[in-house]
């Protein structure tokens, strides 16, 4: 017989194995040899590869070992190391990435399959708001963008889009605004935050004055409004108000008057300007007329003014004067005397009316005799006249006739 000491060899022996021959003949003589026995191991392992996801964190990264990709890889020996050709992701990895994996075994033999490794990103960004006041401009509008509001959002990746649920303010926004600001990563992930967005409008109107004139009216007032003066005032936004310094004229006003024109917008900004108010008074008086009766004085003469004829003149101002036509009679105006009568009031305005006035003499001349001796002439008789009596009578006019009783 030819014995071998060990005749049966398994991954453990892999390598150089020093072996006793025994060689025995039919008598029982033996010898003894070494042979050394190389095991050898040339299989390769089957490598077997699984599909993995994996999720970036909070850091934008994400670290995989063969556990995530190794879908039940054998040897017949033993498998000693399991390589990834990548095996550190970040968020330029997500989507789909085809990673080599390398299988050895204990014995050096190697085999290789491909795992895809699909990186998602799936945290959201943190939407970080801050509030911000704005100014609109000339045209009564104001636009803004993410640098008005962001207040340092944050992604574990990349913020691709800071977009606002409103960026465009004209003049009915001015006040407060809460807007929403909508932040989304490069992967589709958003967050949200609220900002207020301040509108406030500076800009001060354009005031535009215009001169006017106005009339008073029959109860001398007259009453304007911004539409008598304004000349055109404008404000991006929108006037409220045009308050004038004075708006209401009457007789002490007839001439030019300055006031000040206040232009106010929505927003209560203001400006100024002035416009000249010229008041007039247009409307004649009422003249009214009464007659009346007046009696000459002892001198024959009577002065009358216009208390004895005005019948009650009015005027929506003032009357200024009441003047006749004519004022003073004498014995020669006796009877019915008509006059023109012109009332003028503070402003030049006038009318006129007719008054009759009747003039009476009333006094009694004063008779003064005086005696007088006559002779009878040839034929027994003499005729006498007032010359022979009359011792000087008067009369504040004139004496018509002296009578004699005989």
């Amino acid at each position: 017989t030819i014995a071998l000491s060990e005749n049966a060899f398994d991954c453990t022996d892999a390598g150089a194995n020093v072996i006793t021959i025994t060689v025995t003949d039919d008598n029982a003589n033996t010898d003894q040899c070494n042979a050394t026995v190389t095991v050898l191991d040339t299989i390769s392992p089957t490598a077997v590869c699984s599909d993995t996801t994996v999720y970036l964190d909070g850091s934008g990264n994400v670290t995989v070992d063969s556990t995530y990709i190794d879908g039940g890889s054998t040897d017949n020996c033993n498998i000693a190391t399991i390589a990834l050709s990548e095996n550190v992701f970040d968020c330029t990895d997500v989507g789909a990435t085809v990673i080599t994996v390398t299988v050895t075994d204990d014995n050096a033999n190697t085999n290789q399959c491909n795992a895809t490794v699909t990186v998602l990103d799936t945290i959201s960004p943190t939407a970080v708001c801050t509030d911000t006041t704005v100014y609109l401009d000339g045209t009564g509008n104001v636009t803004i963008d993410s640098t008005y509001i962001d207040g340092g959002s944050t992604d574990n990746c990349n913020i691709a889009t800071i977009a606002l649920s409103e960026n465009a303010f004209d003049c009915t926004d001015a006040g407060a605004n809460v807007i929403t600001v909508t932040v989304t990563d490069d992967n589709a992930n958003t967050d949200q935050c609220n900002a207020t967005v301040t509108v406030l409008d500076t800009i001060s109107p354009t005031a535009v004055c215009t001169d006017t004139t106005v009339y008073l009216d029959g109860a001398g007032n007259v009453t304007i409004d911004s539409t008598y003066i304004n000349g055109g005032s404008t404000d991006y936004c929108n006037i409220a108000t045009i308050a004038l310094s004075e708006n209401a004229f009457d007789c002490t006003d007839v001439g030019a008057n300055v006031i000040t024109v206040t232009v106010m917008d929505d927003n209560a900004n203001t400006d100024q300007c002035t416009s000249t108010i010229t008041v007039l008074d247009t409307i004649n008086p009422t003249a009214v007329c009464t007659d009346t009766t007046v009696y000459l004085d002892g001198t024959g003469n009577v002065t009358i003014d216009s208390t004895y004829i005005d019948g009650g003149s009015t005027d929506n101002c003032n009357i200024a004067t009441i003047a006749l036509s004519e004022n003073a009679f004498d014995c020669t105006d006796v009877g019915a005397n008509v006059i023109t009568v012109t009332v003028t009031d503070d402003n030049a305005n006038s009318d006129q009316c007719n008054a009759t006035i009747t003039v009476l003499d009333t006094i009694s001349p004063t008779a003064v005799c005086s005696d007088t001796t006559v002779y009878l002439d040839g034929t027994g008789n003499v005729t006498i006249d007032s010359t022979y009596i009359d011792g000087g009578s008067t009369d504040n006019c004139n004496i018509a006739t002296i009578a004699l009783s005989e």
